[in-house]
This record gives C-alpha cells, structure tokens and sequence, in this order.
C-alpha cells in the first residue's frame, strides 16, 4: 500500500518513535467481535407509548405545534406490540457458538461484548444472528453507546444510524423504551437499518431519511444525540 508522504509526514511528528508501531498495527486485521442482544428476552412496548414519549419531552413547544407533529408521527406508521419473548439467556447462546467450533472471549470493557478468536468468516451466517440473538459489531463501537449514561425514558436521536450496530446497542440498553429518532441519508443504508432493527427486535425506534444538518427543523429536544 501507498503511504502519502504528507499523511507519513504529520504522524512521524505526532507519535515520534511510536510511528512505525503505529503503521504496524494499522495494517492489521481487526478482531471479530459479537455482541449478545438482551431485547430478545424482554417484553416490548407499543406505539403510543412512543408517541406519548416523545410529546412529553416538548414542553418548548404549543399546542397546535405538537398536535402538528402527533398528526405526522401517526402518518409515518403504527407499530403494534410485538408479542415475541424469547426464553433464551446469554450462556446459552454462547454455549451453542461454541459447539460451531467458536472461540469465545470477553471484551474486557463490556458485559454484552465477545472477541471471536480466528479467522472465522460465518459470524454472520448462524441460524443464532438470523434471530437476532447476538450483533456482529466492533468492539470500538460498542463504546460510544456507553457513554451516553442512557435512560430508559430518554429521547435519542442518532444521527447517522445505518447499518444499526450503535442504534440496536442504544435499543438495548434503554430496554427497547423511550424512543429513538434514527436517522441516514441513503435509501440504501436505510434498507440496512429497517432490516436489522426489525432483526434484532426494536420497537422503540422511529427511522428518518434526510441531511443530518437539517434535522434541527423538527423542532425536537433530545436527551442524548
């Protein structure tokens, strides 16, 4: 591979003699990781619990402002209370990738987190993800979730959510309540995201197409973004 001397420039004199250390690694593959879905084993909630979630946190706005809005929220779609609980724990789950020959081990920083030992490629191809049991995600990703000191009542806004690794993590730590504004700009990305919501058990999630910069005019107060 090519090294631009401008990039090779700038980081020999940002990391000095951990330079080539750096470029080392960079190289190198990155660890596969999964994380385990706890939705799959939780009761969902309905529609309007989503719409009265999100119009209780508008006290900025009037009245025919909000009425506005519940006229287009209930345009969009009505989702409808998932029946599905899943009596499955983790240990079971791990317990069946290891009988696929898995090599399993914990991602130090977080509970729902496991590194996939090897050069194994069917991550995503188990009859365990189809059911939305675990999430293929990066371990870096799992990260920012975290961080975001999440409620269960908090109104979420991601704004650049596709594929939806961040966005079902977000999910799931809100114990699919609340609501999330998930937002992307490609048609394409967006499939993506419907599909693994819809996978991975997400119901507290309302899915938006448009420029992120633009989003301010929803008019919307969020708790975390």
């Amino acid at each position: 591979m090519i090294i631009k001397k401008s990039f090779e420039e700038h980081f020999k004199e940002l990391l000095g003699d951990k330079y080539e250390l750096f470029l080392e690694w960079s190289f190198k593959l990155l660890k596969k990781s999964i994380r385990i879905n706890t939705i799959k084993v939780k009761d969902n909630i309905n529609f309007e619990n989503l719409k009265e979630i999100l119009l209780s946190k508008q006290d900025h706005l009037k009245e025919k402002e909000l009425e506005e809005i519940s006229e287009k929220i209930d345009n969009l779609y009505n989702l409808k209370q998932n029946p599905f609980n899943l009596n499955i724990n983790a240990k079971e789950i791990l317990s069946r990738l290891k009988e696929y020959g898995w090599e399993i081990e914990r991602i130090p920083f977080y509970k729902y987190g496991f590194w996939i030992k090897g050069e194994r490629r069917d991550i995503g191809n188990t009859i365990e993800f189809q059911l939305g049991y675990y999430y293929p995600q990066e371990a870096a990703s799992m990260i920012p979730p975290l961080a975001l000191d999440l409620k269960k009542d908090d109104l979420v806004l991601d704004m650049a959510a596709a594929p939806g690794s961040k966005t079902t993590q977000i999910a799931m730590h809100m114990e699919n309540e609340g609501l999330i504004i998930a937002n992307d700009v490609s048609i394409d990305r967006i499939k993506a995201l419907s599909e693994n919501l819809q996978k991975m058990g997400v119901i507290n999630t309302i899915v938006t197409m448009m420029d992120g910069r633009k989003l301010y005019k929803l008019n919307l107060k969020f708790d975390k973004i």
